[in-house]
């Protein structure tokens, strides 16, 4: 079987989709697979041992899957087109109808096999006419294109219940959490640099993520009560605009400069020493935590103490689990509890840290995704 990926993005994009391809495609390689990506024509992507990268299929508009289709018959049958699904990543106000009807051809006519990986499902049924429209086509390509598959993955268990209402029943949508996307560096030379350098004698509260608006307001108020801790708290921010972050809470709130501390764009070995030196991480989530959380991945495989929300999205596994100390959500005080619990004692820091690790390679790692994708590959 030859695996080729259908993605919306592809380094050098940035994003979490192109990140999981190019994750799920490399290891699938080292795991004597033939495999094949095709891309967005956006930049030159990574060479990476190999790996067959095709960026051709421009725009997503006819032109791009032409091309795709050449590529995809001069490569030897058996073909598995693997869909990554996101509505908004093929283009059209994503409404593409033209990625529907070509995933039918290949499958219908030309005799491809298609799975599917749903990043995102669709669009709900709100904020006026042109978003419920776009719901509107977006269930109507799930209703194809699941309808023409022969596995389905959803990172979340709310995903899973979703899609499944719009899918054959011979058809069974199957969770599988989204792995991180930071390789484990483990410099303890750089990591203790990192501690002596941001955090001096103090704890070090770290949070990843992107420092959206709505994300942002909900950090800014947490981070001003765990100050309330005490004066022995430095707060780093990690991730993609995290020092605009910081500029905006310090003209807000002058009293916390010098507080905090955020290091701008990184390369992910010089992320993952950052998040391995931080004491506790707090990542507050709008609608809860869930296993497609790739910021909360990151932290878990560096086997980092986490503080974090429920909400309509959170897979009910995470309560029996236990390695993520959960509190509603919007309950800022509740969370810099938990932080305070865990900074002021080291033994449960080191039992929970043993515990996530154990939890992350059974149930999260892309050791277990490559396992999945490969039982019953035929």
């Amino acid at each position: 079987m030859h695996w080729c990926f259908i993605t919306p993005e592809y380094p050098p994009t940035v994003g979490g989709v192109a990140d999981y391809t190019r994750l799920v495609a490399t290891h699938l390689l080292k795991a004597g697979e033939q495999v094949s990506v095709l891309a967005p024509t956006r930049g030159q992507p990574p060479i990476d041992n190999g790996l067959d990268v095709q960026p051709v299929l421009g725009e997503f508009c006819p032109i791009g899957f032409w091309r795709g289709s050449k590529v995809l018959d001069g490569i030897t049958r058996p073909r598995r087109l693997f869909l990554q699904w996101v509505p908004h990543g093929f283009g059209f106000k994503s409404m593409n109808l033209l990625l529907v009807l070509w995933i039918w051809w290949r499958v219908v006519v030309r005799r491809d096999q298609l799975w599917i990986m749903a990043h995102e499902p669709f669009l709900a049924f709100e904020h006026g006419f042109k978003q419920r429209f776009a719901a509107f086509v977006h269930r109507g390509m799930v209703l194809v294109l699941f309808r023409l598959a022969g596995r389905a993955f959803a990172g979340n268990q709310l995903w899973v219940k979703t899609l499944s209402h719009w899918c054959p029943k011979s058809l069974k949508i199957e969770w599988l959490p989204v792995p991180s996307n930071v390789p484990i560096y483990g410099d303890r030379e750089k990591i203790n640099e990192i501690k002596k350098r941001v955090a001096c004698s103090h704890f070090l509260v770290g949070h990843f993520g992107t420092y959206g608006s709505h994300a942002g307001h909900k950090l800014e108020s947490l981070i001003r009560e765990l100050f309330s801790i005490g004066a022995r708290v430095k707060i780093l921010l990690l991730g993609k605009n995290g020092d605009f972050f910081l500029k905006q809470i310090e003209s807000k709130n002058p009293e916390l400069i010098g507080k905090i501390v955020a290091l701008g764009a990184q390369t992910l070995d010089e992320i993952s020493s950052e998040i391995s030196a931080c004491d506790v991480m707090v990542q507050p989530y709008a609608g809860g935590i869930s296993t497609r959380n790739g910021s909360l991945m990151a932290v878990l495989s560096h086997g980092i103490p986490c503080v974090a929300n429920r909400g309509h999205v959170t897979d009910p596994e995470w309560d029996e689990w236990g390695i993520v100390d959960l509190v509603e959500e919007d309950d800022h005080l509740g969370m810099v509890e938990k932080v305070k619990v865990l900074l002021n004692d080291p033994i449960l820091r080191a039992e929970r840290r043993k515990d996530i690790l154990i939890h992350y390679d059974r149930f999260f790692s892309l050791r277990r995704s490559v396992e999945t994708f490969l039982q019953d590959n035929d």
